[in-house]
């Protein structure tokens, strides 16, 4: 998250275009430090479910894991797969959201 937030910063402030309003370029730049903190929590967080989903067995073996949400049961492995999508989805729309050069 964080060395997005700093390249966009610095591509910010050398942009010079005099017929484009301060105002709009401020609003964009904002505009995309929030989709940079959205995708970065998304799929931080779809990254950490997965691996959860992955160790549920290792992780209600070990004393200092047994309590997280998959091996106390608190959530169910489908549960936690409905998790991963929505979490997926809200990255993909963070993503759709960039110029087709961003991702191909």
């Amino acid at each position: 998250m964080w060395p997005c937030f700093w390249s966009t910063t610095m591509a910010m402030l050398s942009y010079e275009m005099p017929q484009v309003p301060l105002l709009s370029i401020i609003m964009c730049w904002i505009w995309y430090l929030f989709l940079f903190f959205l995708g970065s929590i998304a799929m931080r967080g779809a990254g950490c479910t997965w691996n959860d989903l992955v160790d549920h067995k290792i992780d209600s073996q070990v004393e200092r894991t047994r309590s997280r949400p998959l091996p106390a049961g608190q959530v169910s492995r489908f549960q936690a797969k409905i998790f991963i999508l929505v979490q997926c989805f809200i990255g993909l729309g963070v993503l759709l959201q960039f110029n087709a050069f961003s991702f191909f």
